[in-house]
């Protein structure tokens, strides 16, 4: 059971309150921030979310991505979330807009606020958080596209957006 406290916004980011993580009901829009981190080879890093994951389990996301606590900022949150989630540190964040996601499926609605960063960290470098991470992979990003239309189903549902924000 989380004990977090996040911050319920409105369709246009405004904070209209604050519940428990577990509290929160459809109709409730959460706060999450999200990292895309590519390399200089063209690559983008995904992260296969864990199997107990309340949402998304087991699907292919970006590299971290984190429910935003009603105490935190986006870039905050991100910040924290790729140091416990991949062991990153010290990354230039930009900003790379912001969407608002209702999953047919979660009852909940989430406010994304995206960020990208780079690094050329090898995939040994990066030290995952078992309860977050099964496993993080490079992809071709020409191939990303290609490989969500062909499988839609072993990727987080928010990858619709990844066209529109990154290429």
């Amino acid at each position: 059971m989380s004990k977090d406290i996040v911050a319920v916004v409105d369709e246009n980011d405004k904070v209209i309150g604050v519940k428990a993580r577990d509290d929160v009901a459809d109709g409730d829009i959460v706060r999450v921030a999200v990292l895309w981190l590519e390399n200089s080879k063209g690559e983008v890093l995904l992260q296969q979310r864990a199997l107990t994951k309340k949402t998304g389990a087991g699907l292919w996301g970006p590299a971290a991505a984190g429910t935003v606590e009603a105490h935190e900022t986006y870039e905050g949150n991100i910040i924290k979330e790729a140091e416990e989630e991949l062991g990153l540190t010290d990354l230039t964040l930009r900003k790379a807009g912001k969407k608002l996601f209702r999953e047919s499926n979660a009852g909940f609605g989430r406010m994304f606020t995206y960020f990208t960063a780079t690094t050329d960290r090898s995939i040994d470098e990066f030290t995952l958080q078992p309860e977050e991470v099964v496993q993080i992979k490079w992809v071709p990003k020409d191939r990303l596209l290609e490989m969500i239309a062909k499988h839609p189903e072993t990727y987080v549902p928010s990858a619709i957006y990844w066209k529109e924000l990154y290429y």
